[in-house]
């Protein structure tokens, strides 16, 4: 026995139906046709390579090149700048100090960004005085944020 509908009625069922299968067609056709594209290990820079086996939370230290890396003396400078600056603030120092332009040692922690931790000589105006210092360095490339997150009290090395 036929039920009689009228033709927008069946259209409308029709369409009811179909759209589910519809987007899926759609769906599955826009997603498996699009190419992603994987970089060629050409592609990424060789200095990448000193991040290799870096584990997200775990502080690595960097191999120091000459030329520093432009990230390195970027942070390097802008760290020892505050770190000085807060080390006369809380009157650990008098002096008007200087830094080494190359660190002791680097090391590299990864996670929301990057924290990067300096050991660097400081030097009083005369050179009389030598200080070493520890300071930590947050970095998140994508955002420019830099921070300084910690400093150590000055250590007189003469």
């Amino acid at each position: 026995m036929k039920i009689p509908i009228d033709k927008f009625t069946y259209y409308l069922i029709n369409i009811i139906l179909m759209k589910p299968i519809l987007l899926l067609v759609i769906f599955v056709i826009f997603f498996t046709s699009s190419v992603h594209a994987i970089p060629s290990s050409e592609d990424i820079p060789s200095r990448v390579s000193q991040f290799s086996g870096l584990r997200a939370g775990s502080f690595k230290e960097i191999q120091i090149t000459d030329p520093l890396e432009p990230m390195f003396v970027n942070l390097l400078e802008f760290g020892a700048e505050m770190a000085i600056k807060k080390l006369q603030k809380e009157n650990l120092t008098s002096a008007e100090l200087t830094f080494a332009p190359v660190p002791n040692s680097i090391y590299l922690q990864v996670g929301a960004g990057f924290n990067v931790k300096f050991d660097i000589d400081f030097f009083d105006r005369e050179r009389k005085k030598n200080f070493n210092v520890n300071f930590v360095v947050f970095y998140q490339p994508w955002t420019s944020i830099r921070k300084l997150v910690s400093v150590s009290n000055p250590i007189q090395k003469n």
